[in-house]
């Protein structure tokens, strides 16, 4: 691979393409995964919460 004599000139868009995708993919697994991650569970404690409220407690005999 690294024996061939030639033009490198494909390098340079290739390294730029690689480099971008690490980034990327850093950026998302470190920020955008967690904020989503945390935004998804505080919405999963709001709807049972929600839930919970709306819903006859247990033991009480609802009035017809």
């Amino acid at each position: 691979l690294g024996l061939v004599e030639g033009d490198p000139s494909f390098r340079q868009p290739m390294a730029t393409v690689v480099i971008g995708g690490l980034i990327t993919s850093t950026f998302l697994s470190l920020l955008v995964i967690p904020v989503i991650y945390s935004f998804v569970d505080g919405l999963e404690v709001t709807i049972k919460g929600l839930w919970r409220r709306n819903s006859p407690a247990e033991g009480v005999a609802r009035s017809e």
